[in-house]
């Protein structure tokens, strides 16, 4: 996989409607890739930034031991998160919280480096805020207030938009990938059905499951065109490869996912009850009950789609299948009796009827 792989028209299709930046480096750390966001967090243009290195950036501020603690994290292929103070080409700093990972190549090996930028000022500045009042308590108790309120009111506003955030996400992934599409979003449907139907919604969040759900194959984003756009079986090599993509997932949005339920969701989807699962090989009690849900919803939507190698499967041949491997204990019985229910009552003939572009 070269940085080529995620073109400026993927990355900006991710941006335009989160307020994150992303840069795409070389192993050698040269930029390659920028999302517009950049432009207006750093004040640099394009042609400044491609070709140069994120040391453009650098305030002076930072201690020299982060940036070296940064790069033997990456070049470990481990994901680096933290807040670096950095200039804009104003001269004036800001707090950059950012996240870098490596993306996979087909072989295994570490393809470019992805950066996610964010800017910290107003989350830094509250905080700031709080920390004042507290040292005075006794006479600033409504600064306190105000500012925690204030806080309140951000975090209140970010989940408000969580859920259009993962939808320009996986419309992103989507646009490489059309035969996937619309399939984050029928699977979310069902999730939200199927875990109504186990009242599974009294323990733990709606939203976070859903949103969860939406977003559990954006790890894909970082498998090469060759093997995720590719017609035909997948080669054991490849296979390896593909499956690294809840890992990954797990790592883009680990800095960012508020809830337990989202992040287990896209990191253990693909895991079974005997073990066989990716990436940890979960077992048993070990799978919330909310994700071998989510095993049962993405395995039916999958099976009911066509695929360039394979036409759809009828919905009644897919619940056969998931029955034998659920009486097989590979999976969980309940969601899918639930799932089955749904279906022979109506209910999910109008989601499976959705167009990909949904």
């Amino acid at each position: 996989m070269q940085c080529s792989t995620l073109p400026a028209e993927f990355l900006s299709r991710i941006v335009d409607e989160i307020d994150i930046g992303i840069i795409v480096t070389d192993l050698d750390g040269t930029i390659q890739t920028v999302s517009p966001k950049v432009f207006g967090l750093t004040g640099y243009s394009e042609r400044d930034l491609i070709g140069s290195t994120p040391r453009t950036f650098r305030s002076g501020q930072t201690p020299d031991a982060a940036y070296r603690e940064l790069w033997q994290t990456i070049r470990t292929g481990a994901t680096w998160k933290g807040a670096l103070l950095n200039r804009r080409k104003d001269g004036t700093m800001f707090l950059d919280r950012e996240t870098i990972a490596s993306t996979i190549g087909l072989k295994g090996n570490k393809a470019c480096f992805v950066a996610i930028h964010r800017n910290a000022d107003v989350e830094l500045d509250l905080r700031l805020k709080v920390a004042r009042a507290e040292a005075t308590v006794g006479e600033k108790v409504g600064e306190i207030d105000n500012a925690k309120s204030t806080i309140k009111t951000l975090v209140t506003l970010t989940s408000q938009q969580t859920e259009n955030t993962a939808h320009a996400l996986i419309s992103a992934l989507e646009a490489r990938d059309p035969y996937t599409a619309g399939h984050g979003r029928r699977v979310a449907m069902m999730m939200e059905l199927v875990c109504d139907e186990l009242g599974l919604f009294v323990t733990y969040s709606r939203q976070a499951i859903r949103v969860g759900a939406i977003l559990h194959d954006i790890g894909k984003v970082g498998i090469p065109d060759s093997i995720l756009l590719k017609q035909g079986k997948l080669t054991d090599a490849e296979y390896e490869v593909m499956k690294t993509h809840p890992a990954v997932g797990f790592d883009i949005l680990s800095h960012a996912a508020k809830f337990e339920e989202t992040l287990r969701i896209v990191r253990h989807h693909h895991e079974r009850l005997d073990g066989t699962g990716y990436p940890d090989g979960l077992r048993g009690h070990e799978v919330p009950d909310y994700v071998k849900a989510m095993f049962v919803c993405d395995s039916f939507d999958a099976m009911t789609s066509t695929r360039p190698y394979r036409p759809a499967t009828s919905a009644e041949d897919a619940i056969s299948i998931l029955t034998d491997e659920a009486l097989g204990g590979r999976i969980d019985m309940s969601p899918v009796k639930a799932l089955k229910k749904l279906w022979h009552n109506g209910v999910l003939s109008d989601i499976v009827k959705l167009p990909v572009a949904a």
